[in-house]
């Protein structure tokens, strides 16, 4: 069909079809206040007789609101009428006319929210389980060590009493370190960004690294040392947490590695900040890659599982996106994007 329906129907056959299709259409006109259509299911969905005033007060109308854009759809979302939710879409004409689609979206708002509802109650399940299984290991180790401390505390020697009083210390310690790990997680709710040289940054905090975390074996390439002028909006301490904890992850992945080699490179993108972590270690498998961000899953042979959702969490915080790219036996890249910021500062500010 070649031309637009109103030039194939006659307006009469037009307003014919609108009238009886199974969609809520309105017509209306912003700088006059008038309403140009309104089919029966429109006044079915909506339970009321439309007019100028009671369509701008449901939807919003006004030539002040209406975000106009080149695919002519201004408005798309939904109001509740009574116990049912009416979605709706805002179409812009070049004849200066608004065309509002409804549809009852009650029922698929329904099913949204109970799915939504089923994987908040799997994730918290997920979540019980792993802590009811950290906490579970030390937990039994104590209460082993404590019952055989105390059934033999007359006959074990000091020796003996001391391995299994530090037994108990060590789990202990085990514990207390998991409760911090999901206090983390939890806390930090508040960042603090500022505008922040993201490569100067880098620097600083590689050079913490080489001196405390990174061992004389492992090659530590980076490419933005002394790059100026990558600028973003970052909390700074939980940049560096963010960034220490990929580091730390590199260095391990790449343990086993003939040339252990991480690199880490902060550059601009052309609409991103980028923070670049990579190394050639053992790689993760696809799957590894799916459950990379759950708590309490690790590939490392002691992790917890909080490090990597503590760190996403903390890009996230800072309006920055995190991506994995990785093979087995090849190596892995984390690549972290933030907007650019290419404002100068205000004259009197530090950068």
């Amino acid at each position: 069909m070649s031309g637009s329906i109103p030039d194939v129907l006659p307006p009469a056959a037009l307003a014919q079809v609108l009238e009886v299709i199974d969609l809520g259409i309105i017509g209306y006109r912003t700088h006059d206040d008038r309403v140009l259509f309104c089919n029966r299911k429109a006044r079915d969905l909506l339970a009321m007789e439309l007019d100028s005033g009671s369509i701008k007060a449901l939807f919003g109308l006004s030539p002040h609101n209406i975000r106009h854009s080149s695919s002519r759809l201004l408005v798309g979302d939904s109001v509740r009428v009574g116990e049912r939710h009416v979605g709706f879409t805002v179409y812009d004409l070049p004849d200066e006319t608004q065309w509002i689609v409804l549809r009852d979206v009650t029922d698929k708002l329904h099913l949204q929210r109970a799915a939504e509802g089923v994987t908040v109650t799997n994730n918290l399940g997920y979540a019980f389980a792993g802590v009811a299984h950290e906490l579970g290991n030390p937990i039994n180790s104590v209460k082993t060590a404590a019952t055989v401390l105390r059934s033999n505390l007359d006959v074990f020697s000091r020796e003996q009493v001391r391995e299994y009083l530090s037994l108990m210390l060590d789990e202990t310690v085990r514990m207390q370190e998991i409760l911090r790990l999901m206090q983390s997680f939890a806390g930090r709710s508040t960042l603090v960004r500022e505008r922040t040289d993201l490569a100067a940054l880098c620097d600083s905090i590689v050079a913490l690294a080489r001196r405390e975390t990174i061992p004389p074996t492992v090659t530590l390439n980076v490419l933005s040392e002394g790059r100026k002028g990558v600028w973003t909006h970052v909390d700074p301490s939980a940049f560096r947490q963010v960034l220490l904890n990929l580091l730390s992850n590199a260095v391990e992945a790449v343990s086993d590695s003939e040339q252990p080699t991480v690199t880490v490179n902060a550059y601009r993108g052309d609409t991103f900040a980028h923070l670049r972590v990579s190394d050639n270690g053992r790689g993760l498998t696809k799957e590894q890659q799916e459950r990379l961000f759950f708590p309490f899953y690790s590939t490392r042979e002691k992790g917890m599982g909080f490090g990597l959702v503590i760190v996403r969490k903390l890009v996230s915080g800072m309006d920055g996106t995190i991506e994995v790219f990785s093979a087995p036996n090849v190596g892995t890249v984390f690549d972290l994007r933030f907007a650019l910021d290419d404002e100068r500062p205000d004259p009197g500010t530090s950068p």
